[in-house]
């Protein structure tokens, strides 16, 4: 399995039928459409007919999204970590989709209303705002028992209320007296002693002595306009007028509340308006005449029998051609593999989609990533729970694309897992007293590090391997021979000399030698094959050998496979060993046994099923990708039924 094979499909037909045509593709959902650079002869002006229902279409769905948003604030719709990250959508059978969005009469007053309580809620809300920060202003005058109405002054006399840091109103008030004669000031301090707030009444022809000196400390005037009584009393007021307005919120949301059941049939009228949107953009990457029309796009080579047989039978005069894409076009790319090795496309499609010439690399990745991640988590416990949690999740939430094959992938993981587990003897750290099928990673951890590293080795030059194929395909075998062919020898042969010594075999040590000797050989004399002359050929080949460092840095990365199985078996442990000492205290010393092994054992498995998804990926991103990954494909995006808020059963 590897890249479908795509192929430009043009679709020809009579212009009354391109509406109905484009409908059953938008079912299909297996075409790409895209718009056809020919300009459109003798015939009609396609946008002056389109563009006006789009626009139509468009303000009703912005209508039905206000509606949407409003009535999330009045009732959040509910969804767990799990469907907010996989998807989560109202499940509607398609007849009850079209009974509810045959008639869309209802759309108008329902919009009206939520317009209505939304902006009495926002006036509400902003005159609450200002009263709070009025009643936060009078807090500071409740010592003041003259009314605010009657602070004006008069002809000969000034009244200015304000306040000042603390730190400073001495020096203000001496300095304030000096300027001006016959000042009155009258002054509390605020609850939290930072600032003071004063009256001070003045002759009005010091009136500019005294605000200069004001200025001067950077006081704040404080001004009630409009209001009537003493301090006090006008904060009672305040106050009674914001228990006015919590009552008068709560009797408008409890009238927009029973607006919530419209919510589904708002949700499906949002969908289908989208949907015949759509079809609407389709329509106007078609070209026109009097009577034809004709579309083009793309589609997987496997599907276009099916469609042409579809469309044939529904049309009478339609015309279907397909063809390969022309020299350097650009095709978008889809991937096709068997059921087992789909779920890990989830790898693939995270990181970047391949380039259409290039290989897909999830079924290479796929026995990788499997076992890499079962060492990771390696307990048979948390496998078979991480199995059965991801095939509930998947039985109960309705999931597709992306989501649904990570939660299958995680499914597989899991059985790895449990695999990994039964060969080092770990069921839920030694909580179960299992012997290992091989060895327990805890008392022998160096062979643990020499099958990562082991593994590291097979999947690098898998890699190598992998690119030696595609360049031979692309009939450059000489590349394929010096480029990884001699790097292939080189290695190989290392790992067997350093093989031979462990084992002291003469024979294994001698062949290691010679692949060894002719792939560097072979190296030298070929990676210098860009430059001009002999010496600088030479040379570059001679430096290109630095370059198994970098190979070494690849394998060691995979260390990381014990780092992380050693992590999880030794917290696993942890947990067991301090939940069985809590059996001694009496009865409540096993109820604590059992909250703490449920608890820890959870919080384990899930930092450790992201760990181990995280750097699982991460050796195929890096190291593994890195030998043969070309990137940078477009992916294929199918002209079908997208919804937001409906699952169409």
């Amino acid at each position: 399995m590897a890249i479908a094979e795509m192929r430009k499909v043009t679709i020809i037909g009579h212009l009354a039928d391109r509406a109905a045509i484009t409908g059953e593709l938008q079912r299909a959902g297996v075409m790409e459409l895209e718009p056809i650079e020919e300009e459109s002869e003798s015939g009609p002006d396609l946008d002056a007919e389109v563009n006006p229902e789009i626009g139509a279409v468009e303000q009703k769905i912005a209508e039905l999204k206000f509606c949407i948003d409003f009535l999330d604030k009045l009732e959040r719709a509910r969804k767990s970590l799990i469907q907010q990250f996989a998807g989560s959508k109202i499940p509607v059978d398609l007849e009850e989709f079209s009974n509810m969005t045959r008639d869309g009469g209802w759309l108008q007053p329902v919009h009206s209303q939520c317009r209505d309580y939304d902006s009495r809620l926002s006036a509400l809300r902003n005159e609450e705002n200002q009263l709070q920060n009025l009643l936060k202003q009078l807090a500071g005058w409740a010592w003041l028992d003259l009314p605010l109405d009657e602070l004006e002054g008069t002809r000969h006399a000034g009244i200015v209320l304000g306040s000042v840091a603390s730190k400073v109103y001495d020096d203000l008030v001496s300095e304030a007296r000096s300027a001006c004669d016959g000042l009155y000031v009258e002054a509390r301090q605020s609850s939290d002693r930072r600032d003071v707030y004063f009256v001070i009444i003045y002759a009005r022809q010091d009136e500019q002595a005294l605000f200069e000196v004001l200025k001067k400390y950077e006081y704040t005037r404080h001004q009630f306009q409009g209001l009537a009584g003493t301090p006090r009393e006008c904060m009672e007021a305040t106050r009674l007028r914001l228990d006015a307005i919590s009552a008068e919120r709560e009797g408008i949301l409890g009238e927009a509340r029973k607006l919530l059941s419209y919510r589904t049939q708002i949700y499906a009228m949002y969908d289908s308006l989208s949907l015949k949107r759509d079809r609407l953009m389709a329509l106007r990457q078609t070209v026109v005449t009097r009577r034809a029309f004709a579309l083009r796009g793309w589609a997987v080579s496997d599907n276009i029998p099916a469609l042409r047989d579809s469309l044939v039978k529904k049309f009478d005069s339609i015309v279907i051609q397909d063809e390969p894409p022309a020299e350097g076009e650009a095709a978008p790319v889809a991937l096709r593999n068997t059921s087992v090795v789909t779920p890990f496309e989830a790898v693939t499609e995270i990181y970047s989609m391949p380039h259409q010439d290039g290989i897909d690399p999830t079924p290479w990745l796929a026995p990788f990533f499997f076992v890499f991640f079962g060492m990771c988590l390696g307990d048979v416990g948390y496998g078979i729970l991480l199995t059965l949690l991801c095939v509930i999740l998947l039985k109960k939430i309705r999931m597709a694309g992306l989501g649904k094959k990570l939660f299958v992938l995680l499914a597989i993981s899991g059985i790895s897992s449990a695999l990994m587990g039964a060969v080092t003897g770990s069921w839920f750290g030694n909580l179960v007293k299992v012997e290992p099928l091989w060895f327990n990673p805890l008392d022998n951890p160096l062979l643990m590090l020499g099958v990562s590293f082991a593994l590291g080795l097979v999947q690098i030059l898998v890699g190598l391997g992998i690119k030696f194929g595609m360049n031979v395909r692309r009939g450059r075998i000489a590349d394929a021979v010096f480029d990884q062919g001699f790097w292939f020898l080189l290695i190989l042969g290392l790992t067997l000399v350093m093989v031979g010594m462990q084992v002291k075999a003469g024979g294994i040590s001698t062949i290691a030698t010679w692949l060894a000797a002719i792939g560097a050989l072979g190296l030298i004399a070929t990676q210098g094959r860009a430059n001009k002359g002999v010496i600088k050929r030479l040379a570059s080949g001679v430096l290109s050998l630095y370059g198994i460092t970098g190979y070494l840095s690849d394998v060691l990365s995979y260390s990381r496979l014990l780092a992380l199985g050693l992590a999880s078996s030794v917290i696993a442990t942890v947990i067991d060993d301090l939940a069985l000492r809590l059996t001694g205290i009496p009865v409540l010393g096993w109820i604590a046994m059992a909250i703490l092994l449920i608890v820890g054992h959870t919080f384990n498995l899930l930092i450790n099923v992201v760990g181990s998804y995280v750097h699982s990926s991460r050796l195929q991103y890096v190291e593994f990708f890195s030998k043969f990954f070309e990137g940078g494909g477009r992916r294929f995006a199918p002209f079908r039924v997208r919804t937001k808020y409906i699952d169409l059963v």
